[in-house]
């Protein structure tokens, strides 16, 4: 099996808006719309949906499952400053179990889905003009155990695929933490890039938006996440995000 993190070794800086508190009240799932953000240069730039009992902090439990699915710009994987639909899962933090997209057996795509993990999404968003978004859904099927994902390209998000109930431990019963915002990766010896659109969260015209943020119980009833929840900037000099507001928030930054 591919080992889950097969870079060179990156700085990640994080702008997150947590709704773990809400997630370990019942079996809860996540439904957002992102804005689908052009590349930043030669460097990772990402956008997160992503639930696990601790996800993206540095106190990251080892032995924690997670789960992760975004638009993401990965040049140290892809090669390249495009934008692609992204998944990684793993059974603990080591870096030796799970993998990114389809590059190992885990993640289970739908026969004939129109987009896949590892594909490029098109068209992106244009700070000056129109805001190009993709909805994922991400939920526990309550048969099964296995966690689906549903993507729309600025349309009601579809099946792609699933992870098995049988790759996870406690995911397998329910998500204990939710994260949704986003996140840099750079190497330590150069200077952070931008995040989302470049702009801070501040700048509601131009910053980038995670909206529609509902909370899916275990029978399918959704819920928009409306009250302010706690966020997560780990340098807010580079970065900013506001609190979530009616389902939304804005998160970036233009870095140093």
């Amino acid at each position: 099996m591919p080992a889950m993190m097969d870079m060179p070794m990156l700085n990640p800086t994080l702008a997150l808006s947590s709704l773990h508190n809400l997630a370990k009240l019942a079996h809860l799932s996540l439904l957002s719309t992102l804005d689908i953000v052009p590349g930043q240069g030669e460097h990772d730039n990402a956008l997160d949906d992503s639930w696990s009992p601790r996800l993206a902090t540095p106190e990251r439990a080892p032995a924690a499952p997670w789960t992760r699915q975004d638009a993401t710009v990965l040049p140290a994987h892809f090669n390249d400053s495009q934008t692609y639909l992204f998944t990684s899962w793993a059974k603990d933090n080591s870096g030796d179990t799970g993998c990114m997209n389809l590059d190992c057996e885990g993640f289970r795509l739908v026969s004939g889905s129109p987009i896949f993990p590892g594909d490029i999404i098109q068209p992106v968003s244009d700070i000056k003009g129109v805001r190009q978004n993709i909805t994922i859904k991400v939920f526990k099927d309550k048969s099964s155990g296995n966690w689906w994902l549903h993507c729309g390209l600025n349309s009601d998000p579809i099946p792609v695929g699933y992870f098995p109930a049988s790759l996870f431990s406690s995911l397998s019963v329910k998500a204990s933490a939710i994260w949704v915002g986003g996140h840099v990766l750079s190497d330590p010896r150069v200077s952070s890039p931008p995040m989302g659109s470049g702009a801070f969260a501040s700048d509601t015209r131009k910053a980038a938006l995670i909206r529609d943020i509902q909370l899916i119980d275990r029978d399918g009833k959704t819920t928009l996440v409306s009250n302010k929840m706690p966020t997560t900037v780990t340098d807010d000099k580079l970065y900013s995000v506001s609190r979530i507001e009616g389902g939304k928030f804005y998160y970036g930054g233009p870095a140093a």
